[in-house]
């Protein structure tokens, strides 16, 4: 399961931010006049403090479990599923690196599905030889290599498959974007 505090965290800086532009007059919105000047930064401050306690405890360094949909705002995010059956799997990042281990990952017979999404980081992946796999990658400011074969620049798209995916009882088929970053799929 996510951890909340992460986006409550988060949340309570959005807040903060938008209520101290209101009160130093850089946007008016009359509702928040009568609460003071300067109040909001109490809520910057504990929004910051949640953030760090989180990170401080390892939070978004380490998954051990395969999350389910679960965005992470700051921070790396390291997936390990050795051990895991892997099923339809998606994950998000905005600012932070993106990596996932598929080392001893199991897959559901058919074809299991990873999706990934990166806002500012990079994206990596580790597809170990016995899993047959299908990747399609996209960036609008980085570099793409899929097992091997790269581009590099703005706008790009690349896809790339194993040898044996097309007659593979069990594949995976991978999806990733990031906006500004890079994305390496590499088989070991």
């Amino acid at each position: 399961m996510c951890n909340r505090r992460i986006f409550w965290g988060a949340i309570l800086i959005l807040v903060g931010i938008f209520l101290l532009l209101n009160s130093l007059e850089i946007i008016d919105h009359s509702l928040w006049d009568s609460l003071g000047n300067l109040w909001p930064i109490a809520l910057i401050l504990i929004g910051l403090y949640i953030i760090v306690k989180y990170l401080r405890k390892g939070g978004g360094s380490s998954c051990i479990m395969m999350e389910k949909g679960c965005p992470y705002i700051f921070g790396d995010k390291r997936i390990d599923a050795n051990g895991l059956d892997i099923e339809d799997f998606s994950s998000s990042i905005v600012f932070g690196n993106l990596d996932i281990s598929l080392k001893g990952a199991k897959l559901k017979p058919g074809i299991n599905n990873i999706t990934l999404h990166s806002t500012f980081g990079n994206i990596g992946i580790i597809i170990p030889k016995e899993i047959e796999a299908w990747a399609l990658a996209s960036t609008s400011f980085g570099d793409i290599d899929i097992f091997g074969k790269s581009v590099s620049g703005i706008s790009n798209d690349l896809n790339g498959k194993t040898d044996n995916y097309d007659t593979a009882s069990s594949k995976l088929q991978i999806s990733t974007r990031t906006n500004f970053g890079n994305i390496k799929i590499i088989r070991e």
